[in-house]
């Protein structure tokens, strides 16, 4: 019982056998690229199997998966082997190797009907094999370059003229990290950090508590945190090497400012819900690596924030109308990693 329960799990399905292959005979592997554009109108068709994880298998590395198959392959007289399918060991799923694979006979002058029959079920399985099989399941995006803010700024005096100028470009960058489930599709993680300030010469902060007017230079720091659940699809295109990539993400941002001038320090915070849309191009340069361009579109707007001036702290509800839009356009260059 012990032994069974930590050993492999075998599906196979034969529709015919010959007889058992000697142990010095040779038996080719096709991997799942090799095998779904290989042409077998001479080859037979013998059957396929699973070999796969009960949950608490234990001796599952690859050599031992891939022998299992073998076996199987000429104890029914098989000498090719078409791997269909090949699972790494991963975190978020199974600790073994995992494999799906057809069993034939190369030069058994099959019937034409059967010749017929199976190439048509390679070429459906060509189309659609990549569903349950990705090479490399972990992405990792990072994009950096200039944000653009495209919510209405106060401009009604000369000094909120150049503030709006100061805060309505700035930088981000974002990190984002996918598990491709399947080829074209992954689900993950997305943090953007978007930064804009700068300095008014010249300026001064009046109090109505009592405090003295400062004067002299205004720093302006602005800066926008968003964390949330994010979507990703892919197309590749120009024999793979590139890639279009398309993500969009729920979460929440936090908001922060602060304005500085010689004592005054004023800041203010606040948080909601917003969302990201993004899409990129990018260009493959190793098997790994990938290099391109993202443009992307943040939405979100504050409607209530706290406002602190160093002695007193208040709580700040605004309507729609006049809530501060902090929705920016983006763009970036992207570097891609996958794992």
């Amino acid at each position: 019982m012990v032994l069974t329960s930590c050993s492999p799990l075998i599906r196979s399905n034969f529709v015919k056998k010959y007889p058992a292959l000697k142990p010095t005979d040779s038996i080719q592997v096709f991997e799942p690229e090799e095998h779904f554009s290989r042409d077998y109108s001479k080859d037979e068709f013998l059957g396929s199997i699973k070999v796969d994880d009960k949950g608490t298998t234990t001796n599952c590395g690859y050599d031992r998966m891939l022998q299992i198959i073998k076996d199987s392959a000429r104890a029914n007289g098989g000498n090719l082997i078409g791997i269909k399918q090949y699972y790494k060991p991963s975190f978020w799923g199974s600790s073994c190797h995992r494999f799906a694979a057809d069993i034939l006979k190369s030069d058994a002058s099959p019937s034409d009907s059967l010749a017929i029959d199976y190439a048509k079920m390679v070429k459906n399985a060509n189309l659609y094999r990549h569903k349950d099989t990705v090479k490399y399941p972990l992405l990792i995006n990072f994009v950096v370059g200039p944000a653009f803010r495209t919510g209405d700024l106060d401009k009604s005096t000369e000094f909120s003229k150049a503030i709006s100028e100061i805060i309505k470009t700035g930088t981000q960058f974002s990190f984002s990290s996918y598990y491709k489930y399947l080829k074209n599709s992954g689900i993950g993680f997305k943090y953007t950090h978007a930064y804009y300030g700068g300095q008014i010469n010249n300026a001064f902060i009046e109090f109505n508590d009592g405090r003295p007017t400062q004067y002299g230079t205004l720093n302006i720091d602005s800066s926008v945190n968003y964390f949330a659940a994010s979507l990703l699809s892919n197309y590749s295109f120009g024999n793979k090497k590139n890639e279009l990539l398309i993500d969009v993400s729920l979460g929440y941002f936090t908001y922060e400012e602060t304005v500085k001038l010689n004592a005054a320090n004023i800041s203010s915070n606040g948080g909601n819900i917003g969302f990201d849309m993004n899409i990129g191009y990018k260009r493959m340069l190793t098997q790994k690596f990938g290099l391109g361009l993202n443009l992307g579109l943040f939405g979100g707007n504050i409607t209530k924030y706290r406002l602190n001036d160093g002695q007193n702290s208040e709580t700040i509800e605004l309507d729609k109308e006049n809530a501060i839009n902090l929705s920016n356009i983006n763009l970036g260059v992207l570097l891609s990693y996958k794992l």
